[in-house]
């Protein structure tokens, strides 16, 4: 992302497009950490309080218990979490059933 911090101009843009969906000051705090370029602060910000909670959102909306949730405790062992979302996924029919009945509907011609 080095790109992006070397146009803090646009960074700024960027996270004031975001005022309809936070607090003022949330949105002044992450203005304050572009203008100093603290960009690790700047990043947890928007991951804790944008990002994960928009993710958990739309799990939330879409989840229907059919796939396997492999919590982690961080990502300090990149080959120990991708082993444990392989195990995780290990016999796993990894077609939703809606790709499946539309293939079935179109005779396999998707």
């Amino acid at each position: 992302y080095a790109e992006t911090c070397a146009d803090p101009a646009a960074v700024a843009r960027i996270v004031a497009l975001l005022r309809p969906l936070h607090p003022a000051e949330r949105i002044e705090d992450w203005l304050r950490r572009v203008d100093a370029a603290d960009w690790a602060g700047l990043a947890g910000g928007l991951i804790r309080d944008h990002y994960d909670p928009r993710y958990e959102k739309h799990r939330a909306r879409h989840e229907d218990g059919r796939w396997p949730v492999v919590a982690l405790d961080g990502l300090d062992d990149l080959d120990g979490a991708a082993s444990a979302v392989e195990a995780a996924l290990a016999g796993q029919d990894l077609e939703r059933p809606a790709t499946a009945a539309r293939l079935a509907a179109s005779g396999g011609d998707i």
